[in-house]
């Protein structure tokens, strides 16, 4: 599958994360999914741009446990959020991160497995982190501090200290 296209490069001043925006009828074409990773070669000697879908992201993030999370501590007004224990709290460059998509995901810890809904940080000045209910926590057996997580756009499994 090809497509003859030209590239463009938009200003890219405060950009979280990398990404290329392709029109519908070439994504169709070359059958890419919105929202989706893919690893990007360049040919420079045929001008040749190829895509491999990358579904599975690996990064170490902290995770926390907690009731309550403030966004923008400093700010007059903090934006404070309060978890429930079928939610989970992911930071808006911890989404980024690990190429979280969806509104819900499967969190898995070793063998033990919780379905649990999104909720999204906004203020993309804040480290990347992932924050879980203390009784989620007790229920996966996760401890806070910093964890390898893996997340993976086809299942939407985020697996926490998944090993090799």
């Amino acid at each position: 599958m090809s497509a003859r296209v030209n590239l463009t490069q938009e200003e890219g001043g405060e950009c979280i994360d990398h990404s290329i925006n392709v029109g519908r009828n070439v994504a169709e074409q070359l059958q890419l999914r919105n929202d989706r990773r893919y690893r990007v070669e360049f040919d420079t000697n045929t001008r040749e741009m190829r895509f491999f879908l990358k579904p599975v992201t690996r990064a170490r993030l902290p995770l926390r446990i907690g009731t309550e999370v403030v966004e923008d501590p400093n700010a007059p007004e903090p934006r404070i959020i309060t978890l429930r224990n079928n939610q989970i709290f992911v930071s808006a460059i911890g989404r980024v991160t690990l190429g979280i998509i969806g509104d819900t995901l499967l969190l898995q810890h070793g063998l033990k497995k919780k379905s649990l809904h999104i909720i999204n940080g906004t203020d993309i000045f804040l480290e990347p982190f992932v924050q879980v209910t203390p009784k989620t926590a007790e229920q996966l057996g996760l401890r806070a501090g910093n964890a390898i997580m893996e997340f993976n756009q086809n299942t939407s499994i985020l697996r926490i200290n998944p090993g090799k």
